[in-house]
């Protein structure tokens, strides 16, 4: 009983060894340093709810929402994130990965834009 009870517990540690213990990679999206104005869409994650998409506050359902129809259109336009300064890593991933997940970043039509930087988002 104790040698099969000893094939278990060496066959567990192989398995942790082969699957590693790394952590995830951050989840990124292409970063935007152009100057001019941006042609689409302004999303501004702060360190606190809610978002705001091109000014106006909205909650997270309706972020999902605007993703989904802004991708379906074939020239819907870009959508250019802004991430406040201490936003949580959870947070940012979280956002990204709806991001991702919408297709936009796919359709090359997503970047991350610096916070607070003057430069007008036309639609």
């Amino acid at each position: 009983m104790q040698e099969a009870l000893m094939r278990k517990a060496i066959f567990a540690v192989a398995i942790i060894g082969l699957a590693g213990c790394e952590q995830p990679a951050e989840i990124k999206l292409p970063f935007d340093n152009s100057t001019g104005f941006l042609d689409g869409y302004q999303l501004r994650v702060p360190k606190n709810p809610p978002f705001t998409w091109s000014s106006a506050p909205i909650d997270e359902e309706t972020l999902e929402r605007y993703l989904q129809q802004i991708a379906r259109r074939p020239n819907g336009g870009r959508l250019f994130v802004e991430f406040e300064p201490g936003v949580s890593k959870q947070r940012k991933s979280s956002i990204r990965q709806k991001i991702i997940d919408s297709g936009l970043c796919e359709q090359r039509r997503c970047a991350e834009v610096g916070w607070n930087i003057e430069r007008p988002v036309v639609n």
